[in-house]
């Protein structure tokens, strides 16, 4: 179904809220909603989690399951999402994964100590 969207942003220009309204496609089935937008957003809807967000043909496509079956018809009728500025992932497994990645990076990166041994004769050996 093709619908209008109302994008909002989380910050203001001159005491005005910044949003704009975009033509997008919105799919349901049940109390879950599918919508396709040309720009790659941290999205929040009210009283919903976000389950998948993929990339299909320079489009993307954001999955959110509403927490009552009542809630995406409310959300049709009025379609207004939200930009979050800084996303907590609420999924466990995508936060792990992604403390995972800058750890790797940051030990790859940590300066190594060299330690000096010196032994009897005097023969400097580092580690």
């Amino acid at each position: 179904m093709e619908s209008q969207i109302k994008i909002i942003f989380p910050y203001k220009i001159e005491n005005r809220n910044n949003s704009f309204t975009i033509p997008s496609k919105i799919l349901r089935k049940s109390n879950i909603v599918i919508i396709v937008i040309p720009f790659d957003l941290d999205l929040y809807i009210s009283n919903t989690k976000l389950i998948d967000k993929r990339c299909i043909n320079k489009c993307f496509s954001y999955s959110f399951e509403f927490l009552d079956i009542s809630s995406p018809l409310v959300f049709l009728k009025d379609p207004k999402i939200y930009v979050v500025e800084n996303f907590v992932p609420t999924n466990s497994t995508v936060l792990e994964n992604e403390m995972n990645r800058f750890m790797e990076e940051y030990e790859g990166n940590e300066k190594k100590e060299n330690k000096e041994i010196v032994d009897d004769e005097g023969f400097i050996t580092i580690l």
